[in-house]
């Protein structure tokens, strides 16, 4: 790869520790270097085109402790810290980074990176070898409600439905629960006030979120999650049929419509399940409405580590050690790379280019 010819102030700039913001908007990307007055205020590149190309930015921040962020840009970046201990964080695109010769710390973010190997002690915190995509089910009920209530049959969103899941159209019940939670025309309910559940037989999701009331009064209610027939994860918590209560699994909190904080009693966890079993103690009916259930969908192109020619991976990977806290850690020579969140015996010749 040529890289584009720089303007010479800004290679003097680019020898000492910098700051270089990257975004997409040339005009809002900056670096600063130094305590003096003058430099240590960020300013915007002096010809941005000797930095930018027509695929994203290349920077090589040369000597010295330097932070690169380009967590805001989408383009595909090249960007290189030099001889000293930087920080470099990726953008939401596939970015190449190489943090040079010294103890670096290094964020692909988004994308399939490519992790230079070099000399030092590095730590890349978010190496994924494979590529999650999220894919959003939102359960809203629409479409299935006649006369006073519809029983959801297995099907409906993929999912398997317990024999009290039902569906009623809100006009049927003026000042409701159910006319409070609802977001369209229809909701969710337990028909017989005895709780109700919902299963996915294939795959794992995260339950993320979702909208509950009590039908007519005050009630304490339970959400548990299963995983392979195991208990994982119960909420707790009082709805009200004058409140629509937002629940969020992953956050761990409950708001009202005012976005006020809820009390509730959250265990465990609501990732990674294949059940939903929502019960009702107090015989009431639980309205409930915009079910959000996230599913990962997994691809092989993730992160990869470039080594040079001839690089013997093999060897490199025997070195691999958990390092007590969740973390691989490989070693050659004076050198080492740890690997955030990643085990020792996962690690593959597949992840090394």
């Amino acid at each position: 790869m040529v890289i584009p010819k720089k303007p010479i102030i800004e290679l003097f700039a680019f020898m000492f520790s910098n700051n270089i913001i990257l975004k997409d908007d040339l005009s809002s990307s900056t670096y600063s270097w130094g305590t003096n007055s003058f430099w240590a205020t960020p300013k915007s590149f002096y010809a941005p085109g000797s930095y930018h190309t027509t695929t994203g930015w290349v920077i090589d921040a040369g000597y010295g402790n330097d932070l690169i962020d380009a967590s805001s840009s989408t383009e595909k970046n090249v960007l290189s810290g030099g001889n000293g201990v930087d920080t470099i964080l990726g953008g939401s695109s596939v970015d190449r980074i190489d943090g040079g010769e010294g103890n670096d710390i290094l964020i692909g973010n988004g994308g399939a990176d490519i992790f230079v190997l070099s000399k030092g002690k590095d730590v890349i915190k978010d190496f994924s070898p494979t590529t999650k995509i999220v894919n959003s089910v939102v359960i809203d009920f629409e479409g299935i409600a006649s006369g006073e209530g519809t029983q959801i049959l297995d099907g409906y969103k993929g999912l398997e439905w317990g024999v009290d899941a039902y569906a009623v159209d809100i006009q049927n019940y003026p000042g409701s629960g159910y006319t409070t939670v609802a977001s369209g025309q229809s909701v969710g309910l337990d028909w017989f006030a005895r709780g109700t559940d919902f299963y996915d037989p294939v795959n794992d999701f995260d339950f993320a979120s979702g909208d509950f009331a009590s039908a007519w009064r005050n009630q304490t209610n339970t959400i548990f999650a299963y995983d392979d027939g195991v208990k994982v994860g119960t909420l707790t918590f009082v709805s009200d049929p004058t409140q629509k209560l937002s629940v969020d699994f992953l956050a761990g909190t409950i708001k009202d419509q005012a976005n006020n904080v809820i009390p509730g009693t959250f265990t465990g966890r609501f990732t990674s399940i294949d059940k939903v079993a929502i019960d009702s103690f107090d015989g009431i009916h639980v309205a409930m409405d915009n079910l959000v259930l996230n599913y990962m969908l997994i691809t092989g192109n993730g992160d990869k580590i470039d080594v040079a020619d001839g690089f013997n991976v093999a060897a490199y990977i025997a070195t691999a050690t958990n390092d007590g806290n969740g973390n691989a850690v490989l070693t050659n020579g004076n050198n080492s790379l740890t690997l955030v969140g990643v085990a020792a015996s996962d690690i593959s010749t597949e992840w090394f280019v």
